[in-house]
């Protein structure tokens, strides 16, 4: 039997080796990035304060950016800029309509007054194009009425502006056409625009190729044709729902060059606090731990404008360039795609650890063999199309379990200091195994991601604890009720209260999207700035916990070590969770879990001394209702 398990053992660990290994070559070959910015807000800039849109490009394209981004122009877009008025049906299109000396329209009838000459023939043309053979349009000159829907007509475009992409050309910039689902444009204009002209890629915001998805054909044809490479744009809302592309199956091909690009909301670069060296730190970040290589930047609107934007984009640069990363067009990461034997030989190393915790937590021997025979034979699975779920189901499996085997089987370790790098050792070479199962090209780019994270952060601690009591659970009442006599009622109330608000809030932020308040998100980038990868704070903070109760394992009340225990599955949970990050590169994850073992051991140390300070004046476990100094 020990030779059987020998050889599993092996076998999964040769088999993660390689698929490990492959995935850092891919993530390691990818080192340019591509830097854009938002050519429709420069464009709008330009327009409201009188600046020279070829200056402000040309300043840029100096400073070092490659290329701009834009969507069509939608017509509510137009409204600031003073080149049209939209009134919608109703009350409002009346009192317009009489303002401007004409008839009013039908209840029924949009106003849309053209206020540019140029754009009068082809905002007609727009309208009755919109309105088919079924709504009545009505020109007065400059003005048209249309029963064209109040939003659908201002969520309507003439298209790219062709004024930037002139501007773009001449100052030699790359023109990438950004296509939005939102944006009122179709698959079959967009890719009918895709043949008008020389373009680095084009870009895809959100979750969706579009609302209609009549054309995709037509999308993918062009975009094959002409080799563009697909830029996918991750907006801040969209990297925290972590919600797969709706329809991309049917632009891409199996050649497609995909690119992951980033793009921060206007909200956030209108704030007064954030700055070109705070934006910076956001960018590094969507680059380390994303995948990203493309940078979509929306210019600051902030005197004096050229300026301001050409100092952000050389500080960008030099930011990058400090990550040993080089600027210019983006390239796709290579795909790979592990063999399913192999990935099957790191299921079964999955099944052989589940068997183990099984045998630990005295589960009878046939049960715990049947459960690996189950997992052994679901590998079958990998050669189905339902493979991608095999491989969730059992990497979930293998992330709850490699969550609290480490503590499950090397806690009795004598020497405290071995078993809590012992500990923590195992949990990350566990995760390892499991993203190993998990690693292939499509959950690098995140098409896919891992699934069932509060089950992962939850089901851990409750399986542990499981472990722990279930064997004594007849006098587990009666040490629960020591305790809290030698605690005190009052006491042991606050704790457990205090314990069950530290657990809540642990479940509420655990999965892919949770609120961060802004001194969190100003240390994390502060953290990820000068240590490259952030370490994670329930590491940080729990390792000490793991530290202390090993160190006086021998000193504190049983029970009090136990909890301590299972509190310390928190911190392998977010080992482990790390590396479930399937986007994040291997070596950032490996770096994380190193920083966080660094300070999380610092604090354990001062931790240690802490509770030697109390036992110095109490001369005991020193929380027991009565207070004595010295030695007992």
């Amino acid at each position: 039997m020990r030779k059987v398990v020998s050889l599993i053992v092996l076998l999964s660990l040769v088999c993660a080796g390689l698929i490990l290994i492959e995935r850092h070559g891919v993530e390691s070959e990818n080192r340019q990035v591509a830097l854009f910015m938002d050519g429709t807000e420069l464009l709008f800039r330009s327009r409201l304060t009188g600046l020279d849109l070829q200056a402000y490009l040309h300043e840029l394209k100096v400073a070092g950016l490659y290329g701009v981004a834009s969507h069509v122009v939608a017509l509510r877009d137009m409204v600031p800029l003073g080149d049209i008025d939209i009134k919608a049906a109703g009350a409002e299109a009346r009192a317009y309509a009489g303002e401007l000396g004409l008839r009013w329209p039908t209840p029924t009838q949009t106003v849309l007054h053209v206020k540019r000459a140029e754009l009068v023939e082809p905002l007609i043309a727009l309208v009755k194009r919109l309105s088919g053979d079924r709504l009545e349009t009505t020109v007065f000159g400059n003005v048209i009425y249309t029963e064209v829907p109040y939003e659908r007509l201002r969520r309507s475009s003439l298209g790219f502006p062709a004024d930037l992409r002139a501007a773009a050309d001449e100052a030699g910039l790359t023109f990438m056409p950004v296509f939005s689902p939102f944006s009122g444009s179709t698959a079959a204009e967009f890719a009918h625009f895709l043949n008008t002209g020389e373009f680095g890629g084009v870009m895809f915001t959100g979750n969706r190729i579009a609302e209609d998805l009549a054309g995709s054909d037509l999308l993918q044809e062009v975009i094959a044709r002409r080799g563009l490479t697909f830029y996918w744009l991750q907006r801040a809302d969209t990297l925290r729902s972590y919600v797969p592309l709706d329809g991309v199956e049917d632009v891409l091909t199996d050649d497609t060059a995909i690119v992951r690009a980033y793009r921060i909301s206007r909200a956030e670069t209108n704030n007064p606090a954030v700055t070109p060296e705070n934006m910076t730190a956001r960018w590094v970040n969507s680059i380390t731990d994303y995948n990203v290589r493309a940078i979509y930047m929306r210019p600051f609107f902030r005197e004096p404008d050229i300026a301001f934007n050409s100092h952000y984009v050389r500080y960008l640069i030099a930011a990058v360039e400090r990550l040993g990363l080089t600027l210019g067009s983006a390239a796709g990461f290579r795909r790979f795609f592990p063999h399913p034997l192999v990935q099957a030989g790191v299921g079964l190393g999955i099944g052989l650890l589940c068997y183990v915790l099984a045998l630990k937590a005295k589960i009878p021997v046939v049960l715990a063999g049947l459960g690996f025979l189950g997992v052994a034979l679901a590998q079958f699975g990998l050669f189905t199309p339902w493979a991608l779920w095999v491989r969730l189901g059992l990497g979930l499996v293998g992330a709850v379990a490699a969550s609290f085997a480490a503590l499950a089987l090397l806690r009795e370790w004598k020497c405290p200091w071995q078993g809590y790098f012992l500990i923590n050792l195992a949990t990350t070479a566990l995760a390892l195994l499991v993203a190993a199962y998990l690693s292939d090209w499509e959950f690098i780019k995140e098409f896919h991601y891992f699934r069932g994270v509060k089950i992962q952060y939850s089901l851990p601690v409750v399986l542990f604890a499981a472990m722990l009591w279930l064997p004594r659970l007849r006098q587990l009442p009666h040490e629960v009720l020591g305790e809290v006599r030698r605690f005190g009622l009052w006491k042991s109330v606050t704790a457990v209260l205090f314990l069950g608000v530290v657990f809540y809030i642990y479940l509420l932020r655990a999965g892919h999207a949770h609120a961060i308040g802004q001194f969190e998100l100003n240390l994390r980038f502060w953290l990820d700035e000068v240590l490259i990868a952030r370490p994670r704070f329930k590491e940080m903070l729990v390792h000490p916990v793991l530290l202390t109760v090993l160190y006086y394992r021998h000193r504190l009340p049983r029970l009090i070590v136990e909890g301590g225990l299972v509190v310390s599955v928190i911190a392998q949970v977010s080992i482990v969770n790390s590396f479930m990050h399937l986007r994040t590169p291997l070596a950032i994850s490996l770096l994380r879990v190193f920083h966080g073992l660094w300070l999380g051991t610092l604090f354990g140390l001062l931790a240690v001394g802490a509770v030697a300070l109390l036992f110095k004046i109490y001369g005991a476990w020193p929380f027991t209702g009565t207070r004595r100094f010295g030695k007992r």
